[in-house]
């Protein structure tokens, strides 16, 4: 008997973990798909219209902690570790008052986290279209010119590529760029990899100018 009270203690636990890192991923996905749907409007791609896998997104709602501009968002998981904590260990048998309460904070803490995130894609959006962007720089040849501009994504066999200028003008150039090419223009050029020769993508380090 001993044993199974063990066992089934252990069950509890392990469901009850389940439970809560499940509620964690919803909001992570929600932090990461607010955060890259707002980050690409900045730069004219509709929302949609670029896919996300599950695991990457997640992993975008993660990293926004750790200097993205979205601090706040530690702020909410912690709430919600002290809600767990509280619900879990505390309170071992919650009325009715305090499940209505815990709900309603999971449900208020939502829009919050959507807010913060879509804040700090716009944010990083408007700082990577600026002369301090972190976004690497990208050479290539389109035969008979050669260009350069800023990675934004890479998409199965699409470079979304921002800021395109020339790096050598000859005629029949395959991509006709406005005259001055300037970032105050926000232009998101899509290019087939396969188009292109001579490629090289240049990284540059945090706060480094290009």
């Amino acid at each position: 008997m001993p044993d199974d009270g063990a066992a089934a203690e252990k069950e509890g636990l392990s469901a009850k973990f389940g439970r809560w890192m499940a509620v964690y991923a919803a909001y992570l996905f929600l932090a990461g798909w607010g955060y890259l749907t707002e980050y690409f409007a900045v730069f004219g791609v509709k929302r949609g219209s670029v896919e996300f896998g599950f695991e990457d997104t997640i992993a975008e709602g993660f990293s926004l902690l750790f200097g993205r501009g979205a601090w706040w968002l530690s702020l909410v998981y912690v709430l919600i570790l002290v809600l767990a904590v509280l619900i879990e260990v505390v309170w071992k048998k919650p009325g009715r008052m305090v499940d209505a309460g815990v709900i309603l904070c999971l449900v208020l803490f939502f829009p919050l986290t959507y807010l913060i995130a879509t804040r700090a894609g716009t944010n990083q959006a408007v700082a990577d279209r600026g002369p301090r962007t972190t976004l690497p720089t990208i050479a290539f040849t389109a035969p008979p010119c050669d260009y350069r501009g800023k990675l934004v994504l890479i998409k199965g066999e699409l470079l979304y590529i921002y800021d395109l200028q020339y790096l050598r003008k000859a005629a029949g150039c395959p991509f006709d760029l406005p005259e001055p090419a300037t970032s105050s223009v926000p232009q998101l050029w899509l290019v087939r990899h396969a188009d292109l020769k001579d490629t090289r993508v240049i990284h540059y380090g945090k706060g480094a100018q290009p």
